[in-house]
């Protein structure tokens, strides 16, 4: 239940950028084509998070400690966009709010699988990331709501910072109070 409450301030807060980084950008007078060249960018800072950085830290240091760095990687980044005065900011910007954001999802079903028994995890999975993705549906439809009440989303990307770092208090909770699961042995 902790991990479904603590899913939906990092999704509403991923979601406003990966909905609305292209409208930004052609706010600042570029094409479609070049401002979808920020958010290739963004995509694959965020691969690269995924292939490199998600086993590295879950690995080295547990997958609750790669979510909080995750996580503030992305509150970082989200807050810098509404600050964001240049398009070479928003590319500064989208590679670093991919990198926190592509280990973000994946390092949930690490989590999972580091505090829950074997037999329980696709069914918790699943669970968590459904609150996911309705959260990241919430997001998106309130950055434009916002920028269509206000003609800005600098308002949506506050609000999408404060729902992130209650995700980093919930997990920084987690950290403090709990220890995964010691694995089971082997059966031959």
């Amino acid at each position: 239940i902790v991990l479904c409450v603590a899913i939906i301030g990092c999704c509403i807060s991923m979601a406003l950028p990966l909905a609305h980084l292209v409208s930004i950008g052609t706010g600042f007078g570029l094409t479609l084509n070049e401002a979808g060249w920020i958010f290739s960018a963004t995509l694959t800072a965020a691969f690269v998070s995924r292939v490199l950085f998600v086993g590295f830290l879950s690995d080295r240091y547990g997958g609750m400690w790669a979510l909080f760095c995750f996580s503030a990687l992305q509150a970082a980044m989200v807050a810098l966009l509404a600050y964001a005065d240049s398009v070479y900011m928003l590319y500064i910007v989208g590679i670093g709010f991919g990198l926190g954001y592509g280990g973000i999802f994946p390092v949930y079903a690490v989590i999972i699988r580091e505090y829950m028994p074997p037999q329980e995890a696709g069914r918790r999975t699943g669970i968590v990331f459904l609150f996911g993705a309705i959260s990241m549906g919430i997001g998106s439809w309130m950055g434009g709501a916002i920028f269509d009440a206000y003609d800005s989303y600098d308002i949506a990307f506050l609000i999408g910072v404060v729902a992130n770092c209650f995700n980093l208090v919930i997990v920084g909770a987690l950290l403090t109070k709990t220890r995964p699961r010691e694995p089971e042995a082997a059966v031959a």
